[in-house]
């Protein structure tokens, strides 16, 4: 079943509304919003200044997501997807480095989540998957039988994902809908908990600190990259009338209104102190567990493990997605572009398994490491994707005021993350694991661009 490589141009059309809606929220919320409150969000920017930035970059990322909108629309009825996009209007050469770029942020974000998954072990089992020491990475000491489970649990997604398209959305939903419950009801326990509204009058609590404004809404094109799952999966819908922009928007702010829940709970549970929270091994965890115990930790347990869950389900789809759409232009091998009876990209699948496997022995302190890689690739995308948006709407005389936006926000990430001296500038071994992957891409590169079989003139695509 798995070698059954599908007609070439037939699109399985698997996927609902609801499923595009699961897919985006679940890769929206991943280990972050429950691991940053108190790593990045309440140290550089207290609780108002954290919410700001939050509030202002998912801004950002609709008036982004106004370029993803508009293209849909415009191209729905032809089934394609993002990646068409920049091959009908800027060529292949460009559609490989916006295709590499978006990748590259799509299986970061598989890793991300799969390394996320031993602090979650740590805080609710404690010691007991401490077994067979190997080292010490960054005072993260690794375990064998704690890689084992996390590989398990990759592997477990990986095959779901392998058997198709159907059962993968399937599973996204289910885990979504618990996730969003556990999310919420946490929040509310910390509104009975800790309801005082003392802290508003705490000595700056309403001073901001640019640095850290700057660098938490610097990395929003990581924190909300799932919105952008929705243009690439598009055409496996099964209604050619869903309202995509409609799709996109109600994913950007439900994404942001989770985040904002759970930063606020892990503040005030917390003592409403930021300092307390950056303190703790894990602000989040400490500060339900100290106040709702075990009982706490289980609901708990459910929200973080749906969101690591889902993330990892998420991006391993359309990771598989975007490598064989790449395939099939002629951009990756054609391995990359078969497909099983069930839809499955089963090749792109393993590939993201593979990565995400490998980024297990790193450990927990390179989880921000891998958040700057995320965030430069997808920037690369909304950069892309903003280009073709503009010309389109100049094109038919529509407002591209609005592409010149996206395109300068793009760009206003791309310096954040690039320009010396910036309060998030890439870490030096950010810019290696770059300079790494784009390697391997211009391999590749090389190696399949001028062999690639000539596509559609843009006008019939």
């Amino acid at each position: 079943m798995l070698g059954l490589q599908l007609p070439k141009g037939f699109v399985l059309n698997y996927l609902s509304s609801r499923h595009a809606l699961a897919i985006s929220v679940g890769s929206i919320i991943g280990w972050g919003a429950f691991v940053l409150p108190g790593d990045l969000f309440l140290p550089a920017g207290g609780f108002v200044g954290s919410s700001l930035a939050l509030l202002f970059g998912a801004l950002l990322i609709l008036l982004v997501s106004s370029s993803y909108a508009f293209m849909s629309a415009r191209r729905l009825s032809a089934q394609q997807s993002a990646l068409d996009w920049v091959i009908a209007s800027l060529g292949r050469k460009h559609a490989f480095f916006y295709g590499w770029g978006v990748a590259l942020g799509y299986v970061s974000i598989v890793a991300l989540n799969v390394t996320a998954l031993p602090l979650l072990f740590r805080f609710v089992a404690d010691d007991l998957l401490h077994v067979g020491y190997l080292y010490t990475s960054g005072g993260w000491e690794v375990y064998l039988l704690e890689i084992m489970v996390c590989a398990v649990v990759l592997l477990a997604l990986g095959i779901i994902n392998a058997r198709g398209v159907s059962l993968g959305a399937s599973s996204q939903l289910g885990i979504t809908a618990v996730m969003v419950t556990a999310m919420g009801v946490i929040f509310l326990m910390s509104l009975y908990q800790a309801p005082s509204l003392a802290w508003t009058a705490q000595e700056g609590v309403f001073a901001i600190d640019r640095s850290g404004f700057w660098a938490i809404v610097a990395i929003t094109p990581w924190a909300f990259v799932g919105f952008e799952t929705i243009p690439q999966i598009s055409k496996y819908l099964r209604s050619r009338r869903a309202n995509v922009a409609l799709l996109l928007t109600a994913s950007v702010l439900i994404g942001t209104l989770l985040y904002l829940l759970v930063n606020y709970a892990t503040f005030a549970l917390n003592g409403f102190d930021p300092r307390q929270a950056e303190a703790a091994a894990w602000a989040t965890g400490d500060g339900v567990f100290r106040h709702f115990g075990m009982a706490g930790m289980l609901l708990l347990t459910l929200a973080m493990g749906g969101a690591i869950l889902a993330g990892i389900n998420g991006f391993l789809m359309v990771s598989a997605r975007m490598l064989s759409s790449m395939a099939s232009a002629g951009l990756l091998p054609e391995a990359f572009a078969r497909q099983n009876a069930g839809g499955a990209a089963y090749v792109g699948v393993w590939f993201g398994v593979l990565f995400g496997l490998g980024s297990i022995f790193l450990g927990r302190h390179f989880l921000l490491n891998i958040v700057d890689m995320a965030s430069m690739g997808i920037t690369i995308g909304f950069l892309y994707v903003s280009v073709v948006a503009f010309k389109a709407r100049r094109a038919a005389g529509q407002r591209a005021w609005l592409g010149v936006v996206s395109i300068l926000i793009s760009l206003g990430f791309c310096a954040l993350l690039l320009l010396p001296g910036s309060p998030a500038q890439l870490s030096g071994a950010s810019q290696l694991l770059l300079l790494l992957w784009w390697g391997i891409g211009a391999t590749l590169y090389w190696r399949r661009i001028g062999r690639a079989a000539p596509l559609c003139p843009a006008t019939e695509c």
